[in-house]
């Protein structure tokens, strides 16, 4: 066999092959063994010319279809002692012919890269295939090097075919892991380690051998080196003892042991006994012979030649008649339990062969061999075409046969694991289950699967786009060793999808359950049925068959007549959905329901560490040595590139993200740049990845009258955000009718919704006087609008939204951008609990809330928070109203993604959501007494000269440049980047004391080495030094390596102790620093927005309440605010006002 595998996935989209086409394939193949491969070992003295001739004449080439896709091997060859066959993978055979031109006879004259790859790889595997049938008894590593060595030639003799076989190698499309062979083809070149790294190939790649069915396992085995031989029959056995297999699987492997024994015995008796005592020689022969069921009572074990007898005669008496036949047909199926276990499988013959052999066949149904027989005279009609259609569907559907599962509960839940990273719970409910049908499969007996029933299940994967529900409902069929079926629910309006047409309709064809069963060929497959909360009323009722095990057994496709009973009892259905409010009530109600949530930052983390990162590397050949995190900053570094860069409940984002940093890097910094490698940091990400726009925006201010509200798209499945206006009307006289009356509404709603918008208007007319306006002063019309109205709205999860909305308007005070709020409101304001909170929230988050209003009724319970995974619910700052309203931990941006309030009341959410100017008008009165009290601390020298490192001019405006930095000090410098110099100097050409302009490198340590340039020329006498810049430029720099003295005042200058970047009042707190400068040190240490932190000063807004301090563009406003009153009550309206 060759030592080359694949990965399936890669070529499971290619195109479905016909007769047609692989006859042209198999064509250019013949072609290229006679043509470039023949010609090859010909020109090879060391070769049989006699053997060579009749290896020409001997030999086929064959796709082997493996339709259980457990074998990864490119191609092997079997021999029957007559005849070899080389066998290539249907995959491989597949990606062949999808990349040959059209014309066979272009093939040898490519006139496309893609075809001189194919072509390329095509001569390399049969090359080695016919190397086992020229010079037979040949080991694999022996082989090895003569590939190798036949690249090396090629390469130096015919390089254009070497380029094309390296490119085919390193092409990710064709799925190939061919780094092994790349590796060898070097040591093999250089003479390094080549021998012992052929052997490990060797070693490796033969077991593979173990996974074919057992007639050409038998076949493949002949064609290999006695010492290859050994380790396959070692292979064999070796899973005999593994009890994480069924029992039936592990006797078929002892049944394979033996029958590889006897082939031998049949081909060389000599060479059989040499293969039994290699074998018996690393086993213990007592356990070996019990396994045969050999009585050894009267056995000495220690005499090796009276066990070879009892061995040898242990053949002879279990042998039965060769059936080494040769084959006429490439398409070979796959060794499954049953009637056609053994690899004895009908080949295709006439269609009335077929229905006869169905008659005979004890697992069809006897209604299936009723509609046959009642329908075949027609087949000589005028309608033949249809009833020859409707008899080969019957002969199509697999009656009675069933896969057995041979996998082992651990194996199953590490399968799990080992493909998805996280989701515990639903996990552990998936394994709970299937651990359990594992067990009931161990008693299962193919000879009597027509009475085995009732084993199916039904799931419903519910979560958000992207989090993995059908990958991991593929993981499951894939892990358990069972086909699997993809039918989407989204707009299918009719049950005759489902259930098909009559067959004498014109164009009529079986439904999608039925065409399922036919393509997986086992009544036990796994069905994955997408979009479950997209269903169509006209469909459920055949969904509820189909998932009702009380009568899915019954199954009755349209196509296959009412009298037909279909099965689907063994078979396993797994529903996906977005959200449960939109999937119908009775199909829940038959699912067990599997909630796959959004995945936490510290599961992105994880997932990009191992599954996304890696396949990354190695597709595009980009090692940690070339581009690599900073060491022991790489779950630091993703934090933030989550966090930045994504908004998103997978990981789709992500894996985009990170490939565009890789390969923007490799080619900036390496191909372009000339750098050795890169290490990524936070300031290399924030450079060369542009920072993308969520989804959806809040609103840019706070305003009077305007809330979002976040309820469930039904068309979509998604969470969705809804903002919510209410205006006056100016100018209309209100009428004597009720208040409720007054309010108008548009914006496409529905019923259910309109009457939410009642309900709030009676609740906040109910709560007037604690929400703090006059009812009588309701006497113009209000008009409330839902913006969105090309979108249906309905539902009650709105009337929290809707309260607060007429609240802010008819109250005066306006709500707070970065607040979204659901729940269902009653007349009295109480706010009850709705469906979708978690999408409700992970709308709310992609939106830019900060805070989110929910129900108390919602924290626990069916569908509630707590329902939540942990690690997500650690991203969620949960408070009641009375932890909110009282003393709690801060709300950290490092640590949370959004606060999540619940409330009973919709006083108690007017108060999250309200902006009261009260509250920051006092905080501002603490900033302006600041500066009065600070007047008798001026200096009379000038102050200190600071560094600041700038971006560009636009981080200092006009009054900082001429009256802040440089008017009253000397030696001032400014640190700007590369490039930026000039617009800076000439910015500040008209100060008295132009500051001096330094640039510097962007990158890491880039603040450092600036430093290095200017700190010593700055200190004068025990003046400490000042160095004002951004946080993270800060943290790359050691003061003691500078040496800076430990006086030295270090700014950041964009950043909030909250852990918010503030970067849009970089300008203005420029002009605050300089000013502080003119005042004694306890001035800038009493300043109310400044706080010193592990040896920097960061801005600070503790003293506002944490509401106001949430949102970043919230707290640039506000410090811009208070500094303003700070520079005016310092300098005086005329100064502050530049």
């Amino acid at each position: 066999m060759l030592p080359l595998t694949f990965d399936q996935k890669v070529l499971s989209s290619l195109p479905p092959m016909d007769e047609g086409l692989e006859g042209r394939v198999l064509t250019v193949l013949r072609a290229t063994a006679e043509r470039r491969v023949l010609p090859h070992f010909a020109s090879n003295d060391e070769i049989d010319a006699v053997q060579l001739a009749r290896a020409s004449e001997r030999y086929r080439i064959a796709r082997f279809e493996d339709l259980p896709g457990s074998l990864d091997a490119v191609s092997f060859v079997a021999t029957d002692n007559r005849t070899w066959t080389i066998h290539i993978h249907e995959r491989i055979f597949d990606y062949i012919a999808f990349g040959l031109p059209a014309n066979p006879l272009q093939a040898f004259n490519p006139a496309t890269d893609e075809a001189a790859r194919v072509m390329a790889l095509v001569e390399f595997i049969l090359r080695h295939e016919f190397d086992h049938i020229v010079r037979p008894g040949r080991p694999v590593r022996e082989i090895i090097a003569d590939d190798c060595r036949f690249v090396v030639e090629r390469r130096d003799n015919e390089p254009a075919y070497y380029e094309k076989l390296m490119e085919a190698f390193g092409d990710s499309t064709n799925g190939l892991r061919a780094e092994n062979y790349i590796s060898l083809i070097t040591r093999f070149d250089t003479g390094e380690g080549f021998e012992n790294a052929a052997e490990e190939t060797a070693s490796t790649h033969i077991p593979i051998l173990s996974a074919l069915p057992p007639d050409l396992l038998g076949g493949a085995f002949m064609s290999l080196a006695r010492p290859d031989k050994d380790l396959l029959i070692t292979t064999c056995y070796g899973h005999v003892s593994d009890r994480s297999l069924t029992v039936a699987r592990r006797a078929r492997f002892l049944d394979s042991v033996v029958a590889l024994f006897d082939r031998q015995r049949r081909a060389d008796e000599t060479e059989l006994r040499g293969l039994f005592e290699a074998f018996i020689a690393t086993h213990e022969p007592a356990r070996v012979l019990r396994d045969l069921e050999l009585d050894v009572s009267d056995l000495e074990l220690e005499d090796d030649d009276a066990v070879d007898e009892a061995f040898l005669c242990y053949l002879e008496r279990r042998s039965t008649p060769a059936s080494e036949t040769t084959p006429t047909e490439t398409r070979l199926a796959p060794a499954l339990e049953g009637p056609h276990a053994d690899g004895e499988w009908p080949q295709p013959g006439t269609l009335k062969e077929r229905i006869e052999a169905t008659r005979l066949d004890p697992r069809v149904p006897e209604s299936v061999k009723r509609a046959i027989d009642n329908n075949v005279s027609n087949i000589g009609s005028h309608s033949n075409a249809k009833y020859t259609e409707f008899i080969e569907t019957l002969l199509a559907i697999p009656w009675g046969t069933v896969r057995p599962i041979e996998v082992g509960p651990r194996e199953f839940a590490a399968g799990l694991d080992a493909g998805h990273f996280g989701l515990a719970a639903p996990k552990e409910l998936i394994a709970d289950f299937f651990a359990n049908l594992i067990w009931r499969y161990r008693d299962f007996d193919p000879d009597r699967s027509a009475d085995w029933h009732r084993t199916g299940s039904a799931f419903l994967f519910v979560g958000p786009p992207g989090v993995g529900k059908t990958s991991l409902a593929i993981s499951i069929a894939r892990n358990l060793g069972l086909p699997f079926h993809k039918i989407s629910l989204g707009g299918m309006r009719d049950e005759s999808v489902l259930r098909g047409h009559g067959f004498t309709y014109e164009g009529s064809k079986p439904g999608a359950i039925v065409q399922g069963l036919i393509k997986m060929e086992t009544t036990n497959g796994l069905f994955i049925l997408d979009e479950a909360d997209k269903t169509e009323p006209m469909t459920v009722a055949t969904l509820l068959e189909i998932l009702d095990p009380e009568q899915n057994h019954l199954f009755h496709d349209k196509y296959t007549l009412s009298t037909v009973d279909i099965d689907l009892s063994n078979c396993h259905f797994i529903l996906t959905a977005n959200t449960l409010d939109t999937v119908p009530a009775p199909v829940i109600d038959r699912c067990q329901v599997v909630h796959l949530d959004r995945y936490s930052v510290e599961e992105k983390i994880g997932i990009a560490s191992r599954f996304i990162r890696p396949p990354l590397r190695e597709r595009h050949e980009i090692g940690d040595d070339l581009i690599g995190f900073e060491p022991g900053h790489e779950e630091e570094h993703l934090r933030y590139l989550i966090r930045a860069y994504t908004h998103e409940a997978g990981v789709r984002q992500l894996e985009l993200a990170l490939r565009k940093l890789l390969l923007r890097l490799q080619r900036r910094h390496l191909l372009e740049g000339g750098d050795e490698s890169v290490q990524i940091t936070h300031r290399v990400i924030k450079e060369t990845l542009e920072s993308p726009s969520p989804p959806t925006t809040i609103n840019s201010e706070d305003r009077i009258g305007e809330m979002l509200a976040v309820g469930v798209n039904p068309e979509l499945g998604i969470g969705s955000v809804i903002p919510v206006q209410a205006t006056r009307i100016g100018g209309v006289t209100g009428s004597e009718g009720s208040a409720v009356s007054m309010v108008h509404a548009t914006g496409n709603i529905e019923k259910v919704m309109d009457e939410s918008r009642r309900v709030a208007t009676t609740a906040i007319l109910h709560c007037a006087e604690a929400l703090d306006f006059d009812p009588q002063a309701v006497d113009v019309p209000v008009h409330l609008h839902f913006l969105g109205a090309s979108t249906k709205k309905d539902g009650p999860s709105a009337g929290a939204a809707i309260a607060l909305t007429l609240a802010s308007l008819l109250s005066g005070a306006a709500l707070r951008r970065d607040v979204a709020a659901t729940g269902e409101i009653d007349t009295q304001g109480r706010i009850t609990g709705v469906g979708g909170i978690d999408a409700k929230i992970e709308t709310a988050v992609n939106a830019g809330c900060k805070t989110v209003i929910v129900p108390a009724d919602n924290l626990s319970g069916p569908g509630g928070i707590d329902r939540l995974p942990e690690a997500l619910r650690r991203e969620l700052q949960i408070l009641t109203f009375e932890q909110w309203s009282g003393d709690h931990e801060a709300f950290s941006p490092s640590k949370h993604v959004v606060q999540v309030v619940a409330v009973d009341h919709i006083v108690e959410a007017f108060d999250v959501a309200r902006m009261d100017e009260g509250e920051i008008a006092a905080a501002e009165s603490q900033v302006v007494d600041h500066a009065r009290s600070i007047e008798d601390l001026r200096l009379p020298a000038h102050p200190c000269p600071p560094t600041v490192m700038l971006k560009g001019p636009e981080d200092l405006d006009e009054a900082t440049m001429i009256e802040g930095l440089c008017s009253n000090c000397d030696g001032c410098s400014l640190l700007v980047p590369i490039g930026r110099a000039e617009e800076v100097t000439n910015r500040i050409a008209e100060s008295p004391n132009p500051a001096r302009v330094v640039e510097f490198e962007p990158g890491p340590q880039a603040l450092a080495s600036a430093l290095q340039k200017i700190t010593s020329a700055d200190r004068a006498g025990d003046r400490p030094a000042v160095v004002v810049a951004p946080y993270f430029a800060l943290e790359e720099i050691d003061r003691d390596t500078l040496g800076l003295p430990q006086s030295t005042l270090v700014v950041a200058n964009n950043y909030l102790r909250q852990g918010i970047k503030v970067s849009g009042v970089k300008a203005l707190f420029h002009r605050a620093i300089c000013r502080l400068l003119r005042f004694e040190p306890s001035a800038l240490n009493s300043f109310p927005l400044l706080t010193l932190q592990d040896g920097v000063y960061l801005l600070d807004l503790d003293l506002v309440p944490e509401k106001y301090r949430l949102d970043p563009g919230r707290c640039e406003e506000i410090l811009e605010r208070f500094i303003t009153a700070w520079l005016q009550a310092v300098d005086g309206d005329s100064a502050a006002g530049h």
